[in-house]
């Protein structure tokens, strides 16, 4: 099963990311555990390490 975790400080950003891969997932008819998270420390306080897995991370934006 796959294992999708979508982390975002906007809520908003967060919802639709959710909603297109919900999407995604049930136009090419896989099961996945969809989880979201509302921020970095969040997410890693419920990181479990999995030998198959993949991260993708928005690049940081510099202020100022």
């Amino acid at each position: 099963m796959l294992h999708i975790s979508i982390c975002d400080d906007e809520i908003v950003a967060v919802e639709k990311m959710r909603k297109i891969v919900g999407k995604v997932l049930e136009q090419e008819q896989l099961l996945a555990n969809v989880g979201t998270f509302e921020n970095g420390e969040e997410f890693l306080n419920q990181y479990i390490i999995r030998d198959d897995e993949l991260v993708i991370q928005k690049p940081h934006r510099k202020v100022g």
